[in-house]
């Protein structure tokens, strides 16, 4: 098999384990070399191997990848899911699971039994009632994501949308007043406690980086 210069976005995205999305965010970081050709981006390999070790990631074997996966999103190759599966390991058994974590355990209670499950044709609280859907979306994402590095950023759009709802509840006194408990939950006990979870991963990924013990 020939040695691989450039990889497609999907390729990327399989190599650590995350979405595309979550590749084309590291493009625009400029995390590592990428060119753009139409609507289609194509990944420098070696540079997309030094990111991955320098943060830590679990690469996939490169001798486990067929050709057909360095194609671009677009392509009309037919692809035969099965034979996809047998291509990747098992992953390792995870130890616990997200019912273990603070940050998802304060924010569903507040989630499950505060306003968010009310019944509201007001386009904030139901602007928020989304918001809040999201946060646990990125809780999991993170909670279930490889790295250090990556988890953190996931944490991080979890928190940004908790200042979402903040500042939309703030924004209206009738909605100040009748979120108020809500309000102080989330103020008071969830943004410090995203605020612990992603400093700590924060230095572990400056330690992975660094090389050192994490």
């Amino acid at each position: 098999m020939a040695k691989k210069t450039e990889i497609s976005v999907r390729e990327a995205a399989r190599q650590i384990n995350c979405t595309e999305r979550t590749i084309i965010n590291f493009i625009k970081m400029k995390r590592f070399e990428a060119l753009k050709v139409g609507r289609d981006w194509f990944i420098d390999y070696a540079s997309f191997v030094s990111f991955a070790k320098r943060y830590d990631y679990a690469l996939l074997d490169e001798e486990e990848t067929s050709a057909d996966d360095l194609r671009p999103p677009n392509s009309s190759i037919e692809r035969n899911p099965e034979k996809d599966l047998e291509k990747y390991p098992v992953a390792k058994k995870r130890h616990g699971n997200i019912e273990t974590l603070r940050v998802y355990q304060m924010f569903k209670d507040i989630f499950e039994k505060g306003r968010f499950k009310a019944e509201s044709s007001h386009p904030c609280e139901l602007r928020i009632t989304n918001l809040g859907a999201g946060v646990l979306e990125e809780i999991g994402a993170g909670f279930y994501a490889f790295g250090a590095h990556m988890k953190r950023l996931h944490y991080i759009n979890a928190r940004a949308r908790l200042g979402a709802i903040i500042a939309l509840l703030h924004s209206d006194e009738n909605l100040r007043k009748r979120w108020q408990e809500e309000i102080e939950q989330i103020e008071e006990r969830l943004l410090p406690a995203f605020g612990a979870l992603i400093k700590k991963l924060e230095q572990k990924s400056y330690r992975n980086q660094n090389g050192e013990l994490a």
